[in-house]
């Protein structure tokens, strides 16, 4: 072994001696330990939820969406449908019929977003019937009167429950209303289910009805839809079916992707990731001051040790070299320990379920998690770069030491 990695590893792990100094450097060991190990989990517990709350968003909201350059509506006589069904990765195209509404029930009033469905939608056949808790899709087009699917927060907010009547007035009733001095004619509606995303801004401003009903609500022809929405095999692939769409169709209309669509909640999901990092990182930081006292102190302890190294003849390098490797290897065997630690606590909570969530309240029976390798490899490099710096210091004064002065007070 080479000489300035005995010395080091002796710095580190003495073999007689148990003093403060050891302590100090046990600490901070254990400190970046701990820090590694938390930020791989918090890491991992943000992407399971990111991942889990992305799987809920593309599988309502659409993967891409048509949607007019001016105006609110498209004429579908414009758009060749069946051309864009010949591009590969999209699974499914229907138009949509959207707006804003205000529901009233029993003095309860809310605005939501209205959204139109077609009998045979994906979103309809494949996506509701997933967030179902009270109700059922089978009595859709079946009742006497018109149905609406609601959320959770929003039906809690109106105060209503399945097979009760709500009214709904759309922007243009208000208006001419308010026009003729005249009460607003409501269109009545009755609530078949109540879905649950988990999703506040879904389960609060989002409720779906049949196409024809809304068409009728808002007196459109009905050739008219607000946008077009497309679910593709993989959603990770809007950019590249957006491009291809985009020499297909006319210019009067506009491709939004599902980021483009969420691109404040997708934001936020990052922002506070980024957050939960400095935030925890905060661990990694104390133990690396813990780490530059302890080298500092050792620096302190052995400057009589360091000048008959260098009496004996060992250079300014191979003196730096030792104080660098101290810090260096006390950063990466604690970084590995501490991200293996974080390693398996993912891997556990992930087949053994330790941390569970009230499967009657969400979705979801435990804390989602997914291991991510950039995540991990960038919480090893913060750590050993953050232990490199504390070694700067004390390796450049450990070169100052001056040999006859310290070799005299011997």
């Amino acid at each position: 072994m080479k000489v300035d990695n005995l010395i080091s590893l002796r710095y580190i792990f003495p073999k007689h001696s148990f003093n403060f100094i050891s302590y100090v450097t046990f600490l901070s060991i254990l400190g970046i330990i701990i820090g590694n190990a938390s930020l791989v989990a918090v890491q991992s517990i943000f992407n399971g939820f990111q991942e889990l709350t992305l799987k809920q968003i593309v599988g309502i909201d659409p993967h891409l969406r048509i949607v007019p350059q001016k105006g609110n509506y498209i004429n579908l006589n414009n758009i060749n449908i069946e051309k864009s069904k010949a591009i590969k990765q999209i699974h499914f195209i229907n138009p949509t019929v959207q707006s804003k509404v205000v529901a009233v029930h029993n003095s309860k009033m809310q605005v939501f977003n209205l959204n139109g469905l077609e009998p045979n939608s994906n979103l309809l056949n494949n996506e509701l019937p997933k967030y179902i808790i009270s109700g059922s899709l089978g009595i859709f087009n079946q009742l006497s009167e018109q149905t609406i699917f609601i959320g959770s927060a929003l039906a809690e907010r109106l105060q209503v429950s399945v097979g009760e009547s709500i009214e709904l007035f759309t922007p243009n009733n208000i208006e001419s209303s308010l026009l003729a001095f005249s009460q607003p004619k409501g269109y009545t509606v009755t609530v078949g289910a109540i879905f649950n995303t988990n999703i506040k801004d879904y389960d609060l401003t989002v409720a779906f009805i049949s196409s024809n009903d809304l068409k009728i609500l808002l007196s459109i022809p009905s050739n008219s839809v607000n946008s077009i929405d497309i679910f593709l095999d993989d959603f990770q692939k809007a950019e590249e079916v957006k491009a291809k769409l985009s020499n297909a169709l006319p210019s009067e209309v506009k491709i939004q992707t599902w980021k483009e669509l969420n691109s404040q909640l997708y934001s936020i999901m990052k922002f506070e990731k980024l957050v939960s990092f400095a935030i925890v990182g905060i661990i990694i930081i104390i133990a690396v001051f813990n780490l530059f006292a302890s080298l500092s102190m050792t620096l302190t302890e052995k400057q009589q040790d360091i000048a008959t190294l260098k009496a004996l003849g060992a250079n300014e390098k191979l003196i730096k070299k030792i104080f660098l490797k101290v810090g260096l290897l006390i950063g990466v065997i604690s970084t590995f320990l501490g991200i293996m630690l974080g390693i398996v606590f993912v891997f556990v909570q992930s087949h053994y379920k330790w941390f569970k969530i009230d499967i009657n309240r969400y979705i979801i029976d435990a804390i989602p998690v997914s291991l991510n390798a950039v995540d991990v490899l960038i919480v090893a490099f913060f750590s050993i770069f953050l232990c490199f710096l504390a070694t700067i210091y004390p390796a450049n004064q450990a070169v100052k030491i001056n040999i006859a002065e310290e070799l005299r007070n011997d």
